[in-house]
């Protein structure tokens, strides 16, 4: 699972994100967060700053859409490899004796 924090959680009320990891971890319950986690612009919004919210979005899509393009490309490079491969007939030796 992937804990999208958030930056006022992030960022100002840190004791947010830290009960929230603690509960996910009480649980049992596996995740993960971004460590370059970007802000979604929804404080500038609530607080007025209609211009800079819809900058901040645009910012965010192209991210995601860079990131995508990336995640796209490793997956067509890791099947292209797949295709190619030839089967190994017998597991490889252990040379560190």
């Amino acid at each position: 699972m992937l804990y999208f924090r958030g930056c006022t959680a992030r960022e100002r009320e840190t004791s947010i994100a830290d009960a929230t990891e603690k509960l996910l971890k009480l649980a049992g319950v596996s995740y993960h967060t971004l460590e370059d986690e970007k802000c979604c612009g929804s404080v500038l919004l609530r607080t007025g700053f209609e211009k800079e919210a819809e900058e901040r979005e645009k910012q965010r899509k192209k991210d995601e859409q860079e990131r995508e393009i990336a995640l796209q490309k490793a997956s067509s490079q890791t099947n292209n490899r797949k295709k190619t491969q030839k089967p190994v007939d017998k597991p490889l030796e252990d040379k560190t004796t």
